[in-house]
């Protein structure tokens, strides 16, 4: 029974694994753009990258609109450790797909460093730079805008942001070079 439920959770988990291919999206959306991949250029702040969601009618356009900047919690979050602080990245999201977006973006975001070390998002609910982006519910073509927030020490500088849907299981992520 136990060598027949242990091979049941290994098909499983092979199977799961193989159900969509992962990729890694950088370049960002342009209108009529049939260019050569190797043409484009790298996701910046200021771009949009539409990724699509497990679900294939799940599509979301996501634009970075502000750098990385240090902020402050306004709901009495503190930072896990000494030497860290917040960090604010403001995004805008258009849910352009044809099912409803119901996800936290903190599940499937994070920052790297130059030297590719991550840094993961933090539960903050308010910010004073402005509103926090973390559990969003969109019916087609709602949008929203608001910042998520990290935590990374003081003195590092983030370079790259990483987002994929549903929690971080979707097959695409976007990346933005962030300065």
């Amino acid at each position: 029974m136990k060598k027949r439920f242990v091979a049941l959770v290994a098909a499983l988990a092979l199977g799961a694994s193989g159900c969509a291919a992962s990729e890694v999206t950088t370049s960002p959306d342009r209108p009529g753009d049939e260019a050569p991949q190797q043409a484009r250029q790298v996701a910046k702040v200021g771009d949009k990258i539409t990724l699509k969601g497990t679900d294939e009618n799940l599509k979301v356009a996501i634009t970075v609109l502000k750098p990385p900047r240090t902020v402050r919690s306004t709901d009495g979050s503190k930072p896990t450790r000494k030497g860290m602080r917040f960090v604010g990245v403001q995004l805008a999201l258009e849910n352009v797909g044809t099912a409803v977006y119901d996800d936290s973006l903190t599940n499937g975001s994070v920052l790297l460093d130059a030297e590719g070390q991550k840094y993961n998002t933090i539960l903050v609910t308010e910010i004073a730079a402005g509103p926090v982006v973390d559990l969003v519910k969109m019916a087609p073509g709602k949008k929203r805008k608001g910042y998520l927030v990290f935590e990374a020490p003081k003195g590092v500088r983030p370079v790259t942001l990483q987002i994929a849907l549903d929690s971080g299981m979707a097959p695409q992520t976007g990346e933005w070079a962030l300065g």
